[in-house]
């Protein structure tokens, strides 16, 4: 290791699945509480649209006290919390990629995706996960390792 990389062999290989081993499944746990919680507010939308139709619920005269359209408001959350669902399984995803040595531009997506605030814990855990794993995965000998375990185009025909 004169030139600071490690060289390119199994050695490298196994060094460089074990540094991404844990920030990998940080990134998948960041992902998973996500899904959580985007179901989470997903269902408590669902909740308020429920007692709307059942007319138990409160947008209505809320509607009509602030002059704003309340129930474009629970559409708007819907919408958003699907789309944090939509981002934490590509969280989970790319966590899976990054933990089997595969995809490492996924692999810097979901670590990017999981820093966004609707997909993470707000920010508790996402940013400090994300940066880990970019950190991660710009060092020489994981980015060798991604680069050899990456099947290339003529082996998938295309």
């Amino acid at each position: 290791m004169q030139s600071g990389v490690e060289p390119e062999s199994g050695d490298g290989q196994a060094q460089a699945r074990k540094d991404v081993s844990i920030p990998a499944k940080w990134l998948i746990v960041v992902g998973i509480m996500g899904a959580f919680f985007s179901t989470m507010a997903m269902g408590r939308t669902l909740l308020g649209v429920s007692l709307e139709l059942a007319g138990v619920g409160v947008v209505a005269d809320m509607e009509r006290e602030l002059g704003l359209p309340v129930g474009a408001f629970l559409g708007a959350d819907f919408l958003f919390a699907l789309l944090g669902l939509l981002g934490s399984a590509f969280v989970v995803f790319g966590g899976q990629k990054m933990m089997n040595l595969r995809s490492r531009g996924m692999a810097i997506g979901a670590s990017i995706v999981g820093m966004v605030p609707s997909v993470s814990c707000c920010c508790v855990l996402g940013i400090p996960v994300g940066i880990w794993c970019l950190v991660i995965l710009n060092k020489a000998h994981v980015r060798n390792a991604f680069a050899q375990s990456t099947p290339s185009s003529e082996e998938h025909g295309y």
